[in-house]
């Protein structure tokens, strides 16, 4: 089974490290590892934004609607 996950702020390229993100514990951490070393499975991690703006556009939640759970959007997201 697949897993991605949708995070406020984005991974650096270049250190992998988040940034950006409004929950400020989460600044400059290696969240993918974290995850995947506690989940023990490989974790896609990309911006809530981005996910959200994904599923809007394929039609996954209205526009508008407040909030996405990224789950239906996960294979649009991470083809195989």
């Amino acid at each position: 089974m697949r897993t991605g996950i949708g995070a406020p702020g984005a991974a650096s390229p270049a250190s992998r490290l988040l940034r950006s993100s409004n929950s400020i514990c989460l600044n400059n951490r290696l969240l993918r590892k974290h995850l995947e070393t506690v989940l023990d499975r490989a974790v896609r991690l990309a911006s809530d934004a981005d996910g959200f703006a994904r599923s809007e556009a394929i039609g996954l939640v209205p526009p508008r609607h407040g909030h996405s759970s990224g789950v239906r959007g996960a294979d649009w997201l991470w083809p195989a």
